[in-house]
C-alpha cells in the first residue's frame, strides 16, 4: 500500500459512507507495513487483504456489491485467491453476516471480534461533556484548567515535532501499546499533510503535553486515530479529547458522530473507551469456511 493509492481507494471509502474505522484509508496505509495490507478491485468492489500471523484474511468489501447476486460473485472471487481452506473475510457488518448466510446457508462460521468494535459517540456529547455520567471528566477539565497556564494548538508541519516528542515521552513510561502501532503513529506524521489528515496540540506552560490524530471517515462521521498525552500532566487526556472535538466540529459543522475506534483487549485502553459511554459499536464479525 502506498501513499499513491490514496487516489483510486479513497472514492470506494468515500461512496461507501462507512462507519467503519477499518476502511480509513489512513488505518489501510499506516498499518499496511505491520499486516501486509494490498488493495484490489473484484467485481466495482473494493478488497483489502492482509496478513496476520501468517494467515491471509480479506476485508469485508466495499462498493456497488450491494444485492445477493453481485456479492455472491465477489465472495467466489475471494474463495478461489484464498484456495477456500484458507477462506477468512474480516471486518463483517452486522447486515452482512446475514446476506452470507442466505447466500451460502451453513457454510460458515461466523465470530464477534469483540476487541475490534469501535467505540462511537455523540460529538455533541464529548464537546459538551453535560450529564451526570460525564460528571467526573468535566472535573479533570476544571482541574486542568485551574491549575496550568495552557494553549491548543491546530497540528501543523511547523509543529508535528512537537507530537514526535510527546509520543517518545510517552513510550518511556511503559504504557501498553498495539503491535505496529508506534510505525503507524509515525508514518502518519511523516505523511501528515498529504493524507489531509487533522491534528490538535495541547500544551501546559509553553511544553507539548498531549495530541491527537484522525481523518474524515464519512459524511457523518470522523475517527480519532491516534491521542496520547504524557502521564504527569493530570487531565491532558479529558481536555485533548474535548479541546480535539471542538476542533473538529469547526472544520466539519455536518460532524454528528466521533469514532474513537476498537479497544484492542487492551484493559486499560478498554476502561478509558467505556468511561466516556459510547452511543454504540460499530460490530464486527470473521467469516470462516465450516
Amino acid at each position: 500500500m502506498t501513499l499513491q493509492d490514496r487516489d483510486w481507494i479513497l472514492p470506494y471509502i468515500t461512496a461507501a459512507n462507512t462507519n467503519n474505522a477499518d476502511f480509513s484509508f489512513l488505518n489501510l496505509y499506516a498499518w499496511g507495513d505491520v499486516y501486509q495490507a494490498c488493495a484490489s478491485i473484484v467485481g466495482d468492489c473494493l478488497v483489502i487483504s492482509t496478513e496476520t500471523n501468517g494467515l491471509q484474511m480479506f476485508s469485508w468489501p466495499l462498493g456497488t456489491c450491494g444485492s445477493s447476486e453481485k456479492l455472491g460473485c465477489v465472495i467466489e472471487v475471494i474463495l478461489e485467491e484464498s484456495q477456500y481452506r484458507s477462506f477468512r473475510l474480516t471486518s463483517i457488518p452486522p447486515e452482512g453476516v446475514k446476506m452470507l448466510e442466505a447466500i451460502y446457508p451453513g457454510k460458515f462460521t461466523f465470530t464477534a471480534l469483540s476487541d475490534l468494535f469501535d467505540y462511537v459517540y455523540s460529538a455533541q456529547k464529548l464537546s459538551d461533556l453535560s450529564g451526570k455520567k460525564l460528571h467526573a471528566k468535566r472535573n479533570h477539565i476544571n482541574r486542568f484548567i485551574s491549575e496550568y497556564n495552557w494553549s491548543y494548538e491546530s497540528v501543523t508541519s511547523d509543529n508535528i515535532d512537537d507530537c514526535a516528542e510527546i509520543l517518545k515521552m510517552w513510550n518511556s513510561e511503559g504504557n501498553e501499546q498495539a503491535e505496529g502501532e508506534e510505525t503507524a503513529i509515525k508514518t502518519a506524521f511523516r505523511d501528515f499533510e498529504p493524507l489531509e489528515l487533522i491534528g490538535g496540540l495541547l500544551y501546559t506552560e509553553g511544553k507539548p503535553v498531549a495530541f491527537a490524530i484522525g481523518e474524515k471517515l464519512s459524511s457523518d462521521t470522523f475517527v480519532v486515530h491516534f491521542e496520547k498525552a504524557i502521564a504527569e500532566t493530570t487531565g491532558a487526556y479529558s481536555m485533548i479529547n474535548r479541546e480535539f472535538v471542538r476542533h473538529i466540529m469547526r472544520v466539519y459543522p455536518d460532524t454528528k458522530y466521533i469514532n474513537r475506534e476498537e479497544d484492542m483487549g487492551l484493559p486499560n485502553l478498554k476502561k478509558a473507551k467505556r468511561s466516556y459511554y459510547p452511543d454504540f459499536m460499530v460490530e464486527k464479525y470473521l467469516a470462516v469456511l465450516k
